[in-house]
């Protein structure tokens, strides 16, 4: 039986073939014109690498390449992809990704999308407990945080449901896992592949109106990798790890009151080991509930402030301070690779920025306090338009706190960085 990822495949074909007569029909009025590509390259020098080791010093290169077409009022196509170099991971060597490739068809109430494409969900701001689909790159040395994510290969499907409703469902044949920092993890390390079965997630989105929200379900696994301690041989012990079995259910909301923006962002989900061939899921189950709320408001004609507060809470955490001596420094470490530092965690972001000069000078200031953990982020950020097509660029990423919280485990990526972009 073909695999789900190859029925997807010949799907697109036969999208592709059914498109056919409409573009035959489309050239035969009037002659195509096809769009040139859009996009931006930036040559930058950054102090440091963001994957949690002592390399410094990287002078790199990135370009992202987008190119977009339709051919009538019903077909569309986008393709787009990042070239790096020295840009990401241990910053050696040069990369290219495809980021998007899909083939777009609207047929009345629905909008079908096949191919290579980015998929994010959530209206918090950047802390998004609803967005598990695409992957996101943490080691890319980019200024902004969504320029890290990874498409999927998928087919979307959005069926409007009226004027204010719209149902949305994710169909994944292969699971894509984050791309993590490597600097710092233990060399007694055993890893299980990634699961190769699909994902799926449906969403139902209310827009227009007093408030917009959503509900949603994701079906897959966890894109970070769980660790745990194994003992293979007495004496021996091994930081073993694998994606869990990952349900969730989500929610959020926006709305306006009193000239302030409001909005929230909640999921609840189950992990469980994943085992394909047994009948039920084998191991201890967990549970992880996520919580953002928060405010924004314009100030003047250009400036703008966001707060937010959120809060983590986690089962069957298992607080190190009771575990024997000799185990200790390995509870401790198994925290710091999976980024678990407490059964609750709350804190607070704050997102600052204004514009001036008619909007050729931007300055933002971004920050994260983890109120629990005692640290937190500091995310300064300049930028300059010289012109419609030359941009400058800098920055800073300041993590301070012990190592056993969740910032000041990532010390190491504390950096600086400038950057020169061309917009074409």
């Amino acid at each position: 039986m073909a695999s789900l990822k190859q029925q997807l495949g010949a799907a697109a074909a036969s999208l592709a073939a059914l498109a056919a007569p409409a573009v035959q029909g489309q050239e035969r009025e009037q002659e195509q014109s096809f769009a040139a590509p859009f996009g931006e390259c930036r040559a930058g020098y950054w102090s440091s690498t963001r994957d949690l080791d002592d390399r410094a010093g990287v002078a790199k290169g990135t370009c992202f390449v987008n190119w977009k077409h339709a051919f009538n009022e019903q077909w569309r196509v986008n393709l787009g992809s990042r070239l790096g170099v020295r840009d990401a991971g241990d910053t050696r060597g040069a990369r290219n990704r495809l980021r998007e490739a899909y083939v777009e068809a609207d047929a009345g109430p629905l909008r079908l999308r096949l191919g290579r494409q980015v998929v994010a969900w959530g209206r918090a701001d950047r802390i998004n407990p609803t967005d598990n689909l695409s992957p996101r790159d943490y080691t890319t040395l980019v200024p902004e945080d969504e320029e890290q994510r990874i498409g999927i290969d998928a087919l979307a499907a959005n069926y409007r449901l009226g004027d204010s409703l719209e149902l949305a469902a994710v169909l994944v044949p292969e699971f894509e896992p984050h791309r993590t920092p490597r600097g710092a993890l233990p060399g007694n390390r055993a890893v299980a592949p990634a699961p190769d079965n699909g994902e799926w997630a449906l969403k139902l989105e209310k827009s227009g109106g007093a408030w917009d929200g959503s509900v949603s379900y994701y079906d897959g696994h966890d894109r970070f990798v769980r660790y745990g301690a194994a003992f293979p041989r007495p004496a021996t012990l091994v930081f073993s790890g694998a994606h869990e079995r990952m349900r969730t259910l989500g929610a959020d909301f926006a709305t306006t009151a009193h000239g302030w923006g409001v909005r929230g962002e909640f999921a609840a989900g189950r992990f469980s080991p994943d085992c394909a061939a047994c009948a039920a899921p084998a191991g201890p189950r967990r549970s992880v509930r996520r919580l953002v709320l928060g405010v924004d408001r314009d100030i003047g004609d250009g400036a703008n402030i966001n707060l937010q507060a959120f809060a983590i809470r986690r089962s069957g955490y298992s607080e190190t301070a009771g575990l024997p001596a000799q185990l200790r420094p390995a509870g401790l470490a198994i925290n710091r690779l999976n980024s678990e530092f407490g059964a609750h965690e709350h804190g607070l972001s704050l997102r600052v920025y204004d514009r001036y000069w008619n909007d050729r000078l931007k300055a933002e200031l971004g920050a994260i306090l983890d109120l629990s953990g005692h640290s937190g982020l500091v995310r300064p950020r300049v930028s300059y338009s010289v012109s419609d097509a030359v941009k400058l660029t800098a920055g800073v990423d300041y993590f301070h706190g012990d190592t056993q919280s969740y910032f000041g485990a990532r010390a190491r990526n504390r950096l600086g960085f400038f950057e020169l972009a061309f917009v074409f």
